[in-house]
């Protein structure tokens, strides 16, 4: 179907098996140059092959598949603008197509969920806090105490926050604050943006941003399942401040049609909501104390804090749970779920792991908090 060449088809089953391209090239006994080539069109074929949309597209334009280079091609299942060669590489007419097309583009939306329970409170609303998750991180156990890759980080979340929900009331309003870091890299590179500390990383960086996606969603629906209305906010952190902005327009695209999840849109490295009397402030919380945090928040937000009684500040960044009350301010630092990588261990930073969500009067403030606490790299 994808009429490879048997070179080609070598290659592409040597990279599908996780292969970089210097390892094919010495297995194969050929340059890495020449495996480069053929791997280029051994994913253009595999990739257009696997796309029916596409392919009906192609047909009724009279393309031949094997020759195509770039365009937008258009059948009822959608619209797609194809480049299979170097994208960094494009010149400005392609530039020019991919702007003029980029909005005629749909992105598929999730389906209005159901919620299950039957009763919540009108009045209250549960914070759920998700503190540097740093997905994608790589542990070894014989170097850092404990084994961590992207499968463990998976499943840990998804069974911390199956605890947590259950734990909590049946408030009418859920806010999933996602204090950033959620991403351990910004990118393939596998280094922090801005000092360019080489990471431990554990796979694919595409890998690693569809297992976000498909963990986000999956504490978004089930948190639609207990509570009304679900929010979602972020904040970037200082190992994700690009992948942050576009998985919060994903998920936007993906919500969009169901009016009970809402996402916050949010460029800045600051967000805030209110609920009645409360007013919630966050920020990463790097290369920052809570001092200035305070007197900032009251800059940036001054109708809002002169129209409320309690105010809350939370930040990530240092993976420890830290309180303290400035200016009639709760600033909180929190904990990770995630473990501890190589980085960390040798220079002696401890902490525990937990989760937290907190409930919210509409007038009488902070009422409740929850805590789910991980021991043996478990919910306990």
């Amino acid at each position: 179907m994808t009429n490879l060449t048997e070179k080609q088809s070598q290659v592409y089953d040597l990279y599908v098996q996780g292969l970089s391209t210097r390892k094919i090239a010495d297995k194969l006994n050929i340059a890495k140059s020449t495996v480069g080539d053929h791997l280029k069109k051994a994913r253009k074929k595999v990739e257009m092959a696997e796309s029916p949309g596409l392919i009906e597209g192609l047909n009724n334009s009279g393309i031949d598949i094997g020759i195509f280079q770039h365009g937008w091609v258009k059948g009822e299942n959608g619209s797609w603008f194809v480049k299979p060669s170097d994208f960094g590489q494009l010149d400005q007419t392609t530039m020019e197509e991919i702007i003029q097309g980029a909005f005629e583009t749909s992105v598929p939306r999730v389906s209005p969920t159901t919620r299950q329970t039957q009763y919540v409170e009108q009045d209250l609303l549960t914070k759920y806090v998700l503190a540097d998750l740093h997905m994608g991180m790589y542990a070894w156990a014989k170097e850092s105490g404990e084994d961590y890759d992207i499968n463990i980080a998976e499943n840990t979340l998804m069974a911390s926050m199956d605890r947590l929900i259950q734990s909590t009331p049946n408030s009418a309003t859920a806010l999933l604050l996602n204090l950033g870091d959620t991403f351990h890299a910004n990118d393939r590179s596998g280094m922090t943006p801005a000092s360019g500390n080489i990471l431990d990383m554990d796979t694919r960086f595409v890998k690693i941003a569809v297992t976000v996606i498909r963990v986000l969603r999956y504490t978004l629906e089930t948190l639609a399942e207990k509570h009304e209305k679900v929010v979602y906010a972020a904040v970037p952190g200082n190992h994700d401040p690009d992948q942050s902005m576009w998985l919060t327009l994903a998920l936007i695209e993906a919500y969009r049609d169901d009016p009970r999840i809402e996402i916050v849109w949010n460029p800045s490295a600051w967000v805030s909501y209110r609920h009645g009397k409360n007013l919630f402030v966050a920020h990463h919380g790097d290369k920052v104390n809570f001092q200035r945090l305070v007197l900032a928040m009251a800059e940036n937000y001054s109708i809002d804090w002169g129209e409320t009684y309690w105010r809350f500040l939370d930040t990530g960044h240092v993976h420890h749970q830290r309180e303290q009350e400035i200016g009639g301010v709760l600033c909180r630092s929190y904990r990770t779920i995630s473990a501890k990588d190589e980085y960390h261990t040798k220079n002696a930073y401890v902490s525990k792991r937990s989760i937290t969500a907190q409930t919210y009067h509409v007038d009488q403030g902070e009422i409740l908090v929850n805590n789910v606490h991980l021991f043996n790299g478990m919910p306990a």
